[in-house]
């Protein structure tokens, strides 16, 4: 058989180039540019003003720079023109076109297509010629708003105030609050500030026309498309670059008000996102899935057919929806469950109630005959579980408000049964709430999952601290014989350590892409091992001191070991990684160190330590400084501490408290002892002073490999200050081998 071969294609490829949408700040042109932009390049507007598209006059996010040289912030000059209840003006720049078929300006030359060389600019006179103005890009371009068109949109404003008095709209006024004042601040007063007169034109008809559907379930129906339309359809929506669509005003999941806002069209077509036929069609698509309820074969995932249809239909009149507080009894639901599946709030970091408003202050306007809960004008708060200073809600109310709900969720469950959450959060002592929360209502945690939570373009993902995973919690309940094993957090440490660095490979390695993890992921794996087993050994976990350890010193050590992850400069010796937390913030950020200030005492310890955990230290590691007016501290040396040590250290016991060890899961044995960092400043201050070591050495015996690293360590860290002492305590580790055999033995 002859094998032909494959001919490639005939067809020209044609060459991507670039595309940018410029602005000319003398001239308020909008114009686009093909071609690459150079940095330092000179390019010239359609009307021939000269300028460098690099320098903005945005030096920093709410600041400008003005023409004539003066930066300020945007709030304290616009204070200065307008008072607190007037909204600040916005000023139309841009309008995003398509050309239709037949245009007169499509007949150009033919070597140029759509767009020739002698680009039209947006009144439709002739520009100079240039070879870099515009381009096809499927029809699409930006041009300056026309005169025309500013003329359309008072007429607009003329219509809406004839007809708003007849028309349904919120004339209800933002209220304080946590997420609420950032909107205050920026001067809207009214929730219909935060639309311009044709959105609020267009919301209002549309909204009475909905309320005119005597159907009652398709007229709820339609609130629900109702209410995607205004998400996308405000003053606090953005142009989205990336495709070329509108960006709702809650990816940030707060109110972020926007310099540049971007007004969609209500009424365009369904391929417009965020159009009324856009939102409609969703919902049809949530009714077509109610009635065949489908997923994805992950096994043929790609394949044209890989949707995999229930062959059932949902039983009818077996649903049951309740509205009210998870903290209440629920008298509907008689007997107990096999799980319960619930998704906590994240403390401070959103206000549910303050964000639903929104959309509240509307579908209220056409619900509030039908149903009692949407009577009152705002949304209930005072029972929120959340922070929020504004309400005078602490982290104590968040605290307890969780512990209550799990304790309901504890008593509904059947013994075998499990209880399902997802959580994430930046903070140590939200984590510390809820792992609180959980073992005091008597649950544990069985196992702890990551999956990604964030779709890639979300706003929270557009810088490095963004978290992109969930941890999914499988709790249980807790078995009496849980509550006697104490476990040591050094054997602890290891144990999470190891099996989030095989929970990191296994993402890394297809699970959601092959890019490493950022730094804020690799801290949210290690807090799901680390809750796994601390919540199994819940207020029973010791140090290696045999002190009962916290939770929050437990995450404090957790964003230490993320740094040892991701961290390529300057390692800790891996005999090193299990040692205790203050010793490595120590060695990583202090011993090479004398005064610090109190702004860079975060830095350097990677965020990990508040001020207070290092002067509050038995014996502190550092005190308050005298110069620059008590704003550094001071580190103390070996010497400075000795006193202290002494003190602390004089009640070990020399033969049998230094050779306990800890058994690690792994069959690897762990030292317990005092923390390193003061058995390093004892041996170090005595080899300051030239006192006998020999019998000190043999004292601190069971920590002899971390020792022998540590000296190591410091010595290179800072050669000028540790040689001397180091070089006199190194001889006696050199035989650091036989002593641990000699020791286990």
């Amino acid at each position: 058989e002859t094998v032909k071969p494959r001919l490639s294609t005939t067809k020209p490829k044609r060459k991507k180039i670039p595309l940018a949408v410029l602005y000319s700040p003398k001239t308020d042109e909008v114009f686009q540019w093909r071609g690459e932009l150079v940095l330092g390049q000179i390019v010239t507007s359609p009307l021939g003003h000269e300028f460098d598209p690099f320098k903005g006059n945005v030096p920093k996010d709410g600041e400008f720079l003005c023409q004539c040289g003066h930066r300020d912030e945007n709030l304290n000059s616009l204070r200065q023109f307008f008072s607190e209840n007037d909204r600040f003006p916005i000023n139309a720049i841009a309008t995003q076109s398509y050309w239709q078929p037949g245009d007169s300006r499509e007949e150009t030359e033919e070597e140029d297509g759509l767009f020739n060389a002698t680009n039209h600019n947006t009144t439709g006179a002739l520009c100079p010629k240039s070879d870099n103005l515009i381009w096809k890009n499927k029809g699409k371009y930006f041009h300056k708003i026309s005169p025309a068109q500013l003329a359309d949109y008072h007429a607009v404003m003329e219509q809406w105030d004839k007809q708003k008095t007849l028309l349904p709209y919120p004339r209800s006024e933002i209220p304080e609050g946590g997420n609420t004042n950032q909107m205050r601040n920026h001067n809207y007063r009214f929730w219909s500030d935060m639309f311009n007169e044709r959105q609020l034109l267009g919301h209002a008809t549309l909204l009475a026309a909905i309320t005119q559907e005597t159907n009652p379930s398709c007229r709820e129906l339609l609130i629900l498309t109702f209410s995607g339309v205004l998400e996308r359809n405000n003053l606090f929506c953005r142009y989205f670059n990336d495709r070329n669509t509108i960006q709702g005003n809650f990816d940030q999941h707060h109110y972020a008000p926007k310099i540049d806002p971007a007004e969609n069209c209500i009424w365009g077509p369904a391929d417009i996102r965020g159009s009324f036929h856009n939102m409609l069609g969703r919902v049809r698509e949530g009714l077509e899935f109610r009635s065949r309820v489908y997923d994805r074969d992950i096994n043929r995932l790609g394949e044209k057919d890989s949707l995999i249809y229930s062959a059932e239909t949902i039983p009818s009149n077996h649903e049951l929806l309740l509205n009210g507080d998870s903290r209440d009894a629920i008298p509907p639901l008689q007997g107990l469950v096999d799980a319960v599946i619930t998704d906590p709030p994240y403390a401070g970091n959103v206000n549910y109630s303050e964000l639903y408003d929104f959309f509240y202050v509307w579908i209220r306007l056409s619900l509030k005959n039908t149903y009692a809960s949407f009577v009152p004008e705002y949304t209930p708060k005072l029972n929120e579980i959340v922070e929020n200073a504004t309400r005078g809600l602490t982290n104590e109310d968040f605290r307890e408000g969780l512990k209550t709900v799990f304790e309901r969720a504890h008593g509904k469950l059947k013994d075998e049964g499990v209880m399902v959450f997802t959580y994430h959060h930046s903070g140590n002592q939200q984590w510390v709430d809820l792992c609180d929360a959980v073992c005091l209502a008597g649950f544990v945690i069985e196992a702890v999952y990551p999956v990604h939570a964030e779709k890639e373009s979300s706003l929270n993902l557009q810088n490095n601290d963004g978290i992109s995973y969930d941890l999914i919690h499988v709790c249980r309940k807790r078995p009496a014989e849980l509550n006697h094993r104490k476990r040591t957090w050094q054997g602890m440490r290891h144990d999470v350590r190891t099996r989030a660095v095989q929970e990191i490979k296994v993402i890394e390695s297809g699970r959601y892409g092959r890019d490493a993890l950022a730094p804020s992921d690799v801290r949210m794996v290690l807090i799901g091992k680390c809750l796994e087993l601390y919540s199994k050994h819940y207020g029973i976990v010791i140090d290696g001191e045999g002190t009962k350890l916290p939770m929050k010193r437990a995450l404090e050590d957790i964003d230490e070991m993320v740094q040892q992850l991701i961290t390529k400069e300057n390692p800790l010796p891996s005999e090193l990684e299990n040692v205790d937390v203050v010793s490595r913030v120590w060695l990583r950020a202090l011993c090479n160190i004398r005064e610090v200030s109190i702004d860079s005492v975060r830095k350097l310890t990677q965020g990990i330590f508040e001020l207070s955990d290092l002067t509050d230290y038995s014996p502190p590691l550092v005190r308050k400084g005298r110069v620059k007016g008590g704003r550094t501290y001071t580190v103390l040396s070996p010497t400075e501490r000795l006193d202290a040590l002494q003190k602390k250290l004089r009640n070990i016991d020399d033969t049998l408290s230094q050779l306990e060890f800890v058994q690690i899961e792994d069959d690897s044995l762990s030292a317990m002892g005092p923390n390193l960092v003061d058995v390093l400043h004892y041996l170090l201050a005595h080899a300051e002073a030239g006192e006998r070591l020999d019998l000190l050495v043999e004292r601190f015996r069971a920590q002899r490999p971390q020792i022998r690293a540590a000296l190591e360590f410091i010595k290179t860290k800072d050669p000028n200050r540790w040689t001397k002492s180091c070089d006199r305590l190194l001889p006696f580790y050199t035989d650091m081998l036989s002593g641990m055999l000699g020791t286990q033995n």
